[in-house]
C-alpha cells in the first residue's frame, strides 16, 4: 500500500475516533453519572447552527467567595456539588487543582468584585429541543422562573468522572416534554 493512503487513512481514523470518543463519554455520563437537579433562572436563546434550545440559568452558578482563589478572570476551575435540604445542588467546593468524584467537574469562573461573588458559568447551559417545541418550552420555562410563579423549574444533570451532562429539564415536577403535551397553551 502506498504511503500516502495509509497516512490518509490514518488522519480519517483519527478525525473519526476524537469525535466518537466524545460522543462515547457523554453517553456514559448521561448513562451512568450521578444525579443532581439544579434550580434554574430565567435567560434568551437562538443558535444558528445548533438550533433553537433553552437557555438555562442556574441559582448555584453564583457563589460567595469563602475565600480568594486568586483567580484571573475566565478561569477554569473544578467545583464540588452536593445536595442541599431541599435536593437541588449547591456548590460546596471551588479548587484550581483537580478533584476526583462523580460530584465534580470542571466550569470557568470570574470573579464579580463590587458584591464579591464567584460567577461560574456551567458546561450545560443550554437545553436543546426540536424547532417546533423550543419557543414553546421557553414561554413555560419563563414563566416557571417567573418571581411571582409558584412553579418550580430545574434541570436534571448527571456527573460522572469529571463530565456532566444535562439530561433533561422540567417544570412543575414533569419533563418539559410532558408539560408541554399537558399545557398546549402558552403561559401568560
Amino acid at each position: 500500500m502506498n504511503v500516502r493512503v495509509a497516512l490518509l487513512i490514518a488522519v480519517g481514523l483519527v478525525q473519526l475516533a476524537v469525535p466518537g470518543w466524545m460522543i462515547f463519554q457523554q453517553e456514559q455520563t448521561l448513562r451512568l453519572g450521578q444525579e443532581y437537579k439544579f434550580e434554574t433562572e430565567p435567560v434568551d436563546p437562538y443558535d444558528l447552527f445548533r438550533g433553537r434550545y433553552v437557555a438555562l440559568r442556574f441559582k448555584a452558578a453564583e457563589v460567595g467567595k469563602k475565600e480568594s482563589l486568586g483567580l484571573a478572570q475566565e478561569t477554569k476551575v473544578y467545583v464540588v456539588v452536593k445536595p442541599n435540604e431541599a435536593g437541588f445542588a449547591e456548590v460546596d467546593q471551588v479548587s484550581k487543582t483537580p478533584i476526583q468524584g462523580d460530584n465534580v467537574f470542571r466550569v470557568t469562573a470570574w470573579n464579580r468584585n463590587f458584591d464579591k461573588k464567584l460567577i461560574l458559568n456551567f458546561p450545560f447551559e443550554r437545553y436543546y429541543m426540536e424547532e417546533s417545541l423550543a419557543p414553546k418550552a421557553e414561554a413555560a420555562y419563563r414563566a416557571a422562573n417567573r418571581r411571582a410563579s409558584s412553579q418550580k423549574a430545574w434541570a436534571v444533570v448527571r456527573i460522572r468522572h469529571g463530565n456532566a451532562a444535562l439530561a433533561d429539564l422540567f417544570i412543575e415536577g414533569q419533563p418539559i416534554r410532558d408539560y408541554l403535551r399537558d399545557h398546549p397553551q402558552p403561559p401568560k
